[in-house]
C-alpha cells in the first residue's frame, strides 16, 4: 500500500498538486463537469484529508503550494460559459393572449 495512509479507520491515497491539477483536468475534458461542481469536488477531497487527519497538500495552501491548480482552475472558471436563456419579448399578441387566460378564470380587472 505504497502512498496511502491509514489514519481513524480511514484510508486515503497521498495527494499531490499534481494529482489535483490531472482529477480538474479529467473533469473538464473528459466528464464535461461545470466549473462549480468541481470546486465542490475538490472542497470534498479537502475534507476528506481533514476528518482523516492526515497531512496533506491541503495544509501548506497558504505558502503558495497550490498556485498551479489555482491558475488552472481560473482558466477552468474562464472557459466554463453557460448558455443564456433565450428570451423573447412580450409582444401584443402574447400579452392579449395572457389576458384572455386569466379573464377567463375568473379573475377581474383592477
Amino acid at each position: 500500500m505504497n502512498g496511502w495512509f491509514v489514519a481513524h479507520n480511514s484510508l486515503v491515497p497521498a495527494i499531490t498538486e499534481s494529482v489535483l491539477m490531472l482529477f480538474v483536468s479529467h473533469c473538464f475534458t473528459v466528464l464535461g463537469l461545470r466549473y462549480t461542481t468541481v470546486k465542490t469536488y475538490i472542497a470534498g477531497i479537502r475534507y476528506t484529508y481533514l476528518e482523516a487527519g492526515v497531512h496533506s497538500v491541503f495544509d501548506n495552501a497558504s505558502s503558495g503550494s497550490l498556485n498551479r491548480l489555482h491558475l488552472i482552475l481560473k482558466g477552468y472558471k474562464n472557459l466554463d460559459t453557460s448558455e443564456a436563456i433565450k428570451r423573447l419579448p412580450i409582444t401584443f399578441p402574447i400579452s392579449k393572449f395572457h389576458c384572455q387566460k386569466v379573464k377567463g378564470r375568473g379573475f377581474r380587472s383592477l
